[in-house]
Order: C-alpha cells, then structure tokens, then sequence
C-alpha cells in the first residue's frame, strides 16, 4: 500500500497539492487502547488508494483545524480497515504437519542418546557415592573397634552396622525363596544379573552369602566362604533398575587375599592377583565378563561413555 508525506508548502486535496516522498507501511500510526492514530507534527500522513487518491489521513497540531472532524473520522475508519488488519498470519495444516515431522525424526534420533547419556552418568555417580560410603563404613568399624575390619570378620551383620540400611534382603541361598536376589539353580526366572556385555548370566553363588539394600536405594550384596573371591559387591541402582550388568550398575571390591587381610580394593586394580583377570570387554561371553572393570569406571573418565548396549 502506498502512501505519502504532505508538506506544508504541497498544494492538493482541499487546495493542497501533494509530492510523494517515500512509501510508507503503517510504522508511525500507532494504535492504543482508546483506538487513537496519529501521524507526528512536522508531517501529514495520506493514504495513496484507487477511490481516494490523495487524502489526508489525520492533521496533527496546528493543521487540525482544516480537517472537519466528520472528514478526520471517515479517515480515522479508513485506516482501520485498512492499515490494521485483524487477519492474523498462520500456518496451514500441510506446513504444520512437515515441522511435526521433522521435529519427530530429530526426537527420535537425539532422545535414545540424551536417556543413555543422563543413565550413565548417574551410573557413573553413584558409583563413586557408594565406594565413598564402603570406605567410610570400614573407618567408622576401626574407629570404633579399635582396629580394622578383616575378611575373616567381614559378614552381613557386621557391615549392616556402619551403612544406613532401609531393607535386611536375608543371605541369597539358604533363603532363596525370600532373599530380594536369589541363587536359585532351578528357576531360571530369578536370575537377574547378566555380565558385561549382556551375552551370559552372572554366577549368582558369588554373591549369595548377605544382602541388604541401602538407604539410598543401592543393593549390597557380599561373599564370604565358597570357591568364589571374597567380595563386597554393589548394584549402585539397586536390582529394580537396569541395566543389572556386572561392570555396568554392578560393582566389585574384592579382600586382599594376598599379603594384608584388612584391605579392600577394587576389582581388577591387581591383575595378576585370583580373580583380577578375569575380562572387561565388550566381546567376552565369560559369565565374569565386568567383574575387573570397578577400577575401570573409578578411573577412567570415558569408561561409562562407552559402556556396550
């Protein structure tokens, strides 16, 4: 729409001619609660249109008077009509589907990684959370005690002592039917633990001999007689939650059975010590596959980025 800037030498309408100086879009003809449109003093905005030509669309000041107020109204309406459109911009329903649709594809692609992301590092956390709790609970036993804690000492009821427990989950075997993770060799359904890379279930009589569920909703889970490693074991989310891997949400810190019986490391830190060779690799099908990756995922930055699915 076209419009023009009448100076007061211009002579035209009513007598007054009219130069067009610029084109002009509605910019300066404000709107306000009470409807008010005006133009600034110095200049008098007209409206270029087929019918009216060239007319005055309001006077401002001293120009006032040479405008009869039924003509400014007419001018005032026209404006309305005109440069204030009440249809408001949209978008049809093909575009709004094609967004809908890219927004899907992107979701779909980036959402997986986001989950997986924000699952292990919360993995990655309560890893050391309860590694920090473990330590605390062997100095509080030797604060107390006088000396610390020995393997040959360590059982259920002992650590229960020094760790904030919300649940007694019983031992695993002896009371298959009621322990929250049993070792049962005859209902394949209660297993729930499967190793590093998912490819083999978990030995369960290495972790069958006390349980008991932290505060913080983190399972304890230890061994202490039997041909498997003495071991305090951590699922760090608890067995409810996934990804119940072993080197994953499964943790294992192992007694020094070596040269100093009051030691507890984790798993993997001695290699060439029982039980520390066994693999952390995703290709593994060895049902320990994750137990040496504690030390792993205490110390490597980039271990729970690269965790297999």
């Amino acid at each position: 729409m076209g419009a023009t800037l009448l100076d007061r030498q211009d002579k035209g309408f009513g007598g007054i001619r009219w130069e067009k100086l610029l084109r002009y879009y509605g910019t300066k003809i404000l709107r306000s609660n009470g409807r008010h449109y005006y133009a600034d003093r110095k200049y008098i905005v007209g409206l270029v249109n087929p019918t009216y030509k060239k007319l005055p669309l309001f006077l401002k000041g001293e120009r006032e008077k040479s405008v009869s107020e039924a003509h400014r109204k007419f001018l005032v309406s026209y404006c309305l009509s005109n440069l204030v459109s009440s249809k408001k911009a949209a978008f049809t329903l093909a575009e709004v589907l094609i967004t809908l649709g890219i927004i899907g594809i992107v979701a779909a692609m980036t959402i997986p990684t986001l989950i997986t992301n924000h699952r292990n590092k919360q993995l990655q956390v309560g890893l050391k959370k309860a590694y920090s709790e473990l330590q605390q609970a062997l100095l509080m036993y030797q604060a107390e005690n006088g000396f610390p804690l020995s393997r040959f000492d360590a059982d259920k009821e002992t650590l229960m002592k020094y760790f904030k427990v919300a649940q007694d989950c019983g031992l695993g075997y002896s009371d298959r039917n009621t322990a929250c993770v049993p070792n049962d060799p005859n209902r394949p359904d209660t297993r729930i633990y499967k190793n590093f890379n998912g490819t083999n279930y978990v030995n369960m009589e290495c972790f069958d001999d006390g349980q008991f569920v932290l505060a913080d909703g983190a399972l304890i889970m230890i061994n202490t007689v039997g041909a498997c490693p003495k071991s305090i074991n951590i699922d760090v989310n608890g067995y409810k939650k996934g990804p119940n891997r072993l080197g994953q949400d499964l943790f294992v810190f192992l007694w020094n059975v070596v040269d100093n019986p009051v030691d507890v490391y984790p798993a993997g830190a001695h290699p060439d010590w029982g039980w520390n060779d066994s693999p952390c690799n995703k290709t593994s099908k060895d049902s320990f596959n994750g137990l040496t990756c504690t030390v792993k995922a205490l110390n490597d930055k980039d271990f729970f980025n690269n965790l297999p699915k």
